[in-house]
């Protein structure tokens, strides 16, 4: 049965290496701190696809800072603020579909952006204009409480933030007049940090980043652009320009199986792109040797298990790293 789980897996994974570079040529998803809303972009055709009105029991939501997605969690989180708290970041679980946004805690004060470590550990950027201006935080992701990390302070006006797990170092944009791009270790003790030569169409100060795998993020800029750039500096021109500067960018990932019927020795593939995350079982040896073939629900995966006796979600940890695979970004 052993075997049989290694054949399944493989052919799981090595299917979804060939459709990775299609994973993220989907919906990408927007945030602004000047706007109420989520803007979905459809990055085949880099145009509008969507925009949904963000909203919190007891108070109005006037812009989102920063946007992440927690690749233990399956969460995506956002940096809301509200009338009730203009000048604080509310960090909340964002829902992409519907706008609605549950509040975790009050950060205590502005944030820039916001990105997850691949081990589900939370991190976040001060905006220039708070108290602690360009001071990297640890955040608690279940009540929004922080914890001192490093002071940052290279660049002027602007910070934006995202984890490459490629190297599991921090990227960090800072600057309008100055403009600067580099990298550090993303936990203590947060050293060396090591400046990035930027070349190219690097001509705006970067709002918002996220990464894509393969040595490439997205950012977006103060002049409303979304470009890539690579992680040795390069950047490319614009793709697209938003009728708003982004503040938070994420791709959260949706799994669907290309036929929701097939045997251990089948080969299928699955998808991911757009809003949710579909639910991922594993099917036991046992199971497995009486009945070879499997009927499951659409966006399920079936992985024989012979340490089971029952169909078992699969641990967070090992979906995260079919999460890796799927994206083409595997460590």
């Amino acid at each position: 049965m052993e075997k049989l789980r290694i054949l399944l897996i493989s052919s799981l994974l090595l299917t979804n290496c060939l459709i990775g570079s299609r994973a993220y040529g989907q919906r990408l998803h927007v945030v602004s701190a000047a706007t109420d809303s989520i803007w979905a972009i459809d990055t085949t055709a880099w145009s509008i696809a969507q925009r949904v009105k963000a909203t919190m029991t007891g108070t109005t939501v006037t812009g989102i800072q920063g946007l992440a997605f927690d690749p233990i969690g399956h969460d995506v989180f956002g940096l809301v603020t509200t009338t009730g708290q203009p000048n604080a970041s509310i960090l909340a679980q964002t829902n992409l579909a519907t706008g609605v946004c549950t509040q975790v805690g009050n950060l205590g004060q502005s944030f820039a952006g916001i990105a997850f470590r691949e081990d589900g550990q939370l991190v976040g950027v001060v905006a220039d204009s708070g108290a602690n201006a360009e001071t990297l935080y640890l955040i608690d992701k279940a009540n929004g409480t922080t914890s001192l990390a490093t002071a940052l302070g290279n660049g002027d006006a602007g910070e934006a933030i995202s984890y490459r797990h490629d190297d599991q170092l921090l990227y960090h944009w800072s600057g309008n007049n100055l403009r600067i791009m580099e990298k550090l270790p993303a936990t203590a003790p947060y050293s060396p940090v090591t400046n990035v030569p930027m070349t190219g169409a690097a001509n705006a100060e970067v709002s918002a980043a996220t990464y894509l795998g393969n040595g490439r993020f997205l950012l977006g800029n103060t002049t409303q652009d979304l470009q890539y750039v690579f992680a040795t500096g390069l950047f490319l021109p614009p793709q697209m320009n938003l009728p708003f500067p982004a503040s938070g960018l994420v791709f959260a990932p949706q799994f669907a199986l290309s036929d929701d019927f097939f045997c251990v020795f089948d080969t299928i593939s699955w998808n991911f792109g757009g809003i949710a995350l579909d639910t991922a079982w594993s099917m036991t040896g046992v199971m497995a040797r009486s009945n070879p073939c499997f009927l499951l629900p659409p966006g399920a995966i079936a992985i024989p298990f012979p340490e089971t006796t029952s169909p078992q979600p699969l641990s967070r940890m090992r979906l995260q790293d079919l999460i890796r695979w799927a994206s083409g970004i595997s460590k």
